[in-house]
């Protein structure tokens, strides 16, 4: 599948404070020996659009405030106590992908089949449940 990707990497909240200050934040300094997951722009814009993301609460770091909502260009940071709300809008977004107008529009706007979906679900589900269980934040790079 080719298009744009954007990265989630698990980072503790040390590394969060260090780099937020940075204008020139390098992907490739966060993904070293680092627990990272690449997800297709497809299914973020799916997410999106149905708007199971914007009511998430995570960190700007450009701007250097909370806010709602994924940043889709750009750097957002959630920090540990957010990735429940995080976890709790993925898996309801998969109880709904039957149902939801919103997400059966979004799928076929962006030619996705339901098992594409599903596999982006788990994969960023089983990734935050990793970052919980290590107590780490999770940095996402956007597109």
């Amino acid at each position: 599948m080719a298009g744009l990707y954007h990265d989630f990497i698990a980072v503790t909240e040390q590394e969060i404070n260090e780099y937020v200050n940075s204008l020139q934040i390098n992907i490739e300094t966060f993904q070293k020996n680092k627990i990272s997951i690449h997800i297709h722009d497809d299914f973020i814009q799916i997410m999106l659009s149905a708007r199971y993301l914007i009511s998430v609460p995570c960190y700007d770091y450009k701007n250097k405030e909370e806010i709602s909502g994924l940043c889709t260009i750009g750097c957002t940071v959630f920090r540990v106590n957010q990735l429940n709300l995080f976890y709790e809008k993925i898996e309801l977004f998969e109880r709904e992908i039957d149902i939801s107008p919103e997400i059966i529009k979004g799928m076929e706007i962006f030619k996705r089949k339901k098992e594409n979906v599903l596999e982006s679900v788990n994969k960023l589900k089983s990734f935050i449940l990793s970052a919980q269980k290590n107590n780490l934040c999770i940095y996402h790079f956007g597109v």
